[in-house]
């Protein structure tokens, strides 16, 4: 009987190692594996030396201040108006040097929940009018091309905040709905913005730790906020887990407007934004703003107003439908926002960045085509996501251009932080981004030639060194997890889902087919598989049941072999 432990360990206990190379310079779809080719033995030796030097570096969840009675989210709750779309003005500003302007400049910087590659307009091969106003704005700045984050929510929020890695913030492992917190040692942006001397506002999603005050906005560099704590809440009751979630400054949301249960957050976030540049033109007309604009859209749940809807319904069907409206309302708010600098005499001095937070949700529609992978992925359709600046301080010259340089969502803080002071800024903290700004508007040679994408320990770790990216993976198991491919807009069919109105190009459905027959062709792999192991177990058990026999018939029939033969 010692077959069946023998192969129940081959099942469940087996440790199977596998690494995944790809060369992203000739390949950015991650579609050839070249870890066996040995033209790469170098370069596959370096990464996994880098791991474990970044593994002496992994820091620990931040668990001090987690208390699961937190009284903070405590309250139990079971038309964007005066729409102004972006018009491509001409501005006398030419100026090539920031600290042209006596006033250090405005800085917005906009944050965008699940973006994936291909949801924006200028990228978009099946929803390509969704975004005219950021469109605009995107062609008459700098599209940041090769832009990466971390593959999920948090990690990518806590290394905005603070410039540094999430293993370095105990980010590593961390999904949507745990409950990480940002340590308390480290310093934000919005606190180093502070000390430059600018005022500073969060609109939107928190996500960075909420079980005690100290841990929230107001008390880490922010001087006003409202949005919500939690990874998420629903678009109409505003709610996290059955608990409200709409935080005015320190207390929960009060006004019944906004609690009402057909009022879309989107339209609620839209008009704080409006009302804090307003707030800040007339009351700190001095001060320089820093505006943190953490956009709800365009997250899960899909939830949308019927008058959005209907605008995607001929091209779009059911989720889909859905996601396009969402889409719509998030080129909205970037308009209105854009529309409230220019009302309020802020815009020729603000510097604006529009950036993804990471890949999109292939689960709801989100796509991240034509990369491999979606959010939570290492591959790049969970950590490659658009982004674009934005400013009339730009010289005309130099906008209307792609930056091709690789950038990382780590590189925000000290580029936006040059800008926000002539001096010299330093930090205390050592911080792994580097200040993009000249490569970005000049064209220059990117600073950065290695993203640590991921580093648990060392057979769990992806990294990126000049071009040339590595997964390593290992797995308790003889078979390797299947895994998830580019994103559907309808499961349902492969072929459907990308012909919904002819809006999707052929190249698209090519790319899903494929994915989808490679997912298939995993699970009959499998089947395969388990159903050898099945048969081998038969053919033991037969074999034991055959030695067994041979051993007793002996007993039965003494010295007779004749009978013997006879009886098997």
């Amino acid at each position: 009987m010692i077959y069946i432990p023998t192969i129940l360990f081959l099942l469940f206990v087996w440790q199977t190692r596998t690494s995944y190379v790809f060369n992203l310079t000739a390949d950015p779809t991650e579609s050839i594996d070249i870890s066996k080719d040995p033209a790469y033995t170098t370069s596959i030796a370096q990464i996994a030396e880098l791991s474990e030097i970044w593994l002496d570096r992994l820091v620990q969840p931040d668990t001090s201040g987690t208390d699961t009675n937190s009284t903070i989210i405590n309250a139990s709750y079971d038309e964007c108006g005066g729409i102004c779309p972006y018009i491509n003005d001409t501005y006398s500003v030419t100026v090539e040097q920031i600290y042209s302007y006596s006033d250090a400049p405005h800085i917005v910087f906009v944050f965008v929940d699940d973006w994936g590659y291909n949801d924006v307009g200028y990228h978009s091969t099946y929803m390509p009018f969704v975004s005219p106003n950021i469109d605009a704005l995107a062609n008459d700045g700098i599209i940041i091309e090769n832009y990466f984050t971390h593959e999920s929510c948090t990690p990518s929020r806590g290394a905005l905040m603070t410039g540094r890695y999430a293993l370095r913030l105990g980010f590593e492992d961390c999904d949507e709905n745990d409950d990480a917190e940002l340590p308390l040692s480290e310093t934000t942006m919005a606190q180093s913005m502070q000390s430059a001397g600018y005022r500073t506002y969060l609109v939107g999603k928190w996500h960075l730790g909420y079980s005690s005050y100290a841990r929230t906005p107001l008390y880490r560099g922010f001087d006003k906020f409202y949005g919500y704590y939690s990874g998420y809440i629903d678009y109409y009751n505003k709610t996290y887990g059955g608990f409200l979630d709409l935080q005015d400054g320190d207390t929960l949301e009060t006004d019944a407007a906004y609690l009402d249960s057909d009022y879309h957050s989107a339209y609620i976030f839209n008009e704080k934004v409006q009302t804090m540049i307003a707030d800040h033109a007339e009351n700190h007309p001095s001060t320089p703003m820093f505006l943190y604009y953490a956009l709800q859209l365009v997250h899960f749940p899909r939830e949308a107003p019927d008058n959005y809807v209907e605008r995607c319904s001929t091209s779009y069907s059911d989720d889909a439908a859905i996601y396009c409206a969402q889409n719509l309302m998030l080129d909205e708010a970037i308009a209105n926002l854009t529309c409230a600098l220019k009302s309020h005499g802020l815009y020729n001095n603000t510097i604006l960045v529009v950036a993804g937070d990471n890949g999109g949700e292939g689960i709801v529609n989100g796509t991240s085509y034509p990369f491999r992978g979606n959010k939570y992925d290492k591959y790049n359709g969970g950590v490659r996501s658009n982004a674009f600046v934005h400013s009339p301080l730009i010289d005309a010259t130099l906008r209307g251009k792609t930056y091709e340089g690789k950038m990382h969502v780590t590189d925000w803080l000290p580029t936006l932080m040059g800008l926000a002071t002539d001096n010299a800024w330093t930090n205390t903290t050592e911080i792994d981004g580097y200040d993009q700004w000249s490569a970005i508007v000049y064209a220059e040679a990117s600073p950065r030639n290695e993203i640590i994408h991921y580093v648990y320990d060392t057979e769990h770790y992806t990294i990126e060194l000049d071009g040339i990216k590595m997964i390593e993976e290992s797995y308790k198991s003889v078979v390797e997890p299947s895994e998830i491919f580019a994103t559907d807009l309808c499961p349902e069919n492969a072929r459907t889902l990308c012909s919904i109105n002819n809006v999707v190009d052929e190249s698209m459905i090519e790319f899903y087919e494929t994915e989808y027959t490679i997912l298939v062709d995993t699970y009959i792999n499998l089947v395969f598989i388990l159903t050898s192991l099945l048969a081998v177990m038969v053919m033991m058990l037969y074999a034991m049941h055959l030695v067994c026999k041979h051993q007793a018939l002996p007993k039965k029939y003494g010295s007779d072999y004749q009978a013997i033969d006879d009886d098997i």
